[in-house]
């Protein structure tokens, strides 16, 4: 399991009803991340939806292994430790505190337990 936080002052996720968190625990093996105008699914996965209507929908997705790695196939521009990450293809986070920009002014963390 982990922790998904915004690290953002004024940048929320939003559950079903529109009620607004700055962290939620993931305890999905796959789910996709997208903006505040998002539906609760996309192709049979969950999205994870932030307040905010600069973030694609779908942006990216999600994905943990199971021996607790995450992995993550950006849609729209993501970044990790300033480096764009190549659109569509699969790649590692980092192992604990996995820090990603989306759109280049949006920074999510994962926290894993």
């Amino acid at each position: 399991m982990a922790v998904l936080k915004s690290a953002e002052d004024g940048i929320n996720f939003l559950d079903n009803q529109g009620a607004k968190y700055k962290s939620i625990d993931i305890k999905l093996s796959g789910f996709f991340i997208g903006g505040a105008s998002a539906s609760t699914m996309y192709q049979g996965k969950p999205m994870v939806r932030i307040d905010s209507e600069s973030v694609r929908s779908p942006h990216c997705e999600i994905r943990q292994d199971e021996d607790g790695a995450f992995y993550i196939r950006p849609i729209g521009p993501v970044e990790q430790g300033q480096i764009p990450m190549k659109k569509n293809e699969w790649s590692r986070l980092s192992d604990r505190n996995a820090s990603i920009k989306i759109n280049g002014n949006i920074e999510l963390i994962f926290n894993k337990k």
